[in-house]
């Protein structure tokens, strides 16, 4: 699938969020959907959410979408024999040396295609990927012109080993780089900025 030609809508709107964890990636998305209430759905779309899928069909006892305050703790569990955190658990599943990436490196970007992007094709919605990481997931997204905006955090640092699944994040071409300070301000400049990509947004989200 990866080496296909671009097959969506050149006219849909599709924001790509990159960063790395704790960024605030998924807080300012759930601060856009609540500001366009009422004035335009919106509708998340996630990477990782087809590594949950399916290490939630490997492992049933696994939590499909553990709070953030649980996916670095030890999961405790009679099958668990490791007590691995969910997150070590999702790593170990799509390492690119010993998981299902190992065989195919975009196996997780082509399930992502099928499942959750084929489903994106109303040009009134606002889709947003929040968690852009990986090389193969850039060029999925490079090939079909969708917008990124980066998120930085002062509290964040790049990992130092560069098989970590967040080592490229500084290294993608982005369209807007936003630090978050955690405060309305931040929340006020990502508005701005998502206004400026989608100017059809502006006036909607003007008054927020």
């Amino acid at each position: 699938m990866s080496q296909q030609e671009p097959q969506f809508n050149e006219g849909l709107m599709v924001l790509v969020l990159t960063g790395f964890k704790q960024s605030g990636k998924d807080y300012l998305t759930s601060r856009i959907a609540h500001a366009l209430k009422g004035k335009r759905k919106v509708v998340r779309l996630s990477f990782s959410d087809e590594l949950r899928v399916i290490s939630n069909y490997i492992f049933p006892w696994l939590p499909l979408a553990p709070d953030n305050e649980v996916k670095d703790r030890p999961y405790i569990h009679p099958k668990n024999k490791t007590d691995a955190s969910p997150r070590q658990i999702w790593k170990m599943v799509a390492d690119d040396k010993t998981g299902i990436c190992a065989i195919q490196d975009d196996v997780l970007v082509d399930h992502f295609e099928r499942n959750q992007l084929s489903e994106a094709t109303d040009p009134a919605v606002l889709y947003i990927v929040t968690d852009l990481r990986k090389v193969a997931e850039d060029l999925l997204v490079e090939r079909n012109g969708f917008k990124k905006i980066r998120i930085l955090n002062p509290d964040s640092q790049r990992p130092m080993k560069e098989d970590d699944v967040e080592y490229n994040i500084p290294l993608f071409r982005v369209d807007g780089e936003l630090m978050n300070e955690r405060d309305e301000e931040s929340v006020g400049e990502f508005f701005n900025m998502v206004a400026g990509l989608y100017p059809i947004l502006k006036e909607e989200l003007s008054d927020e």
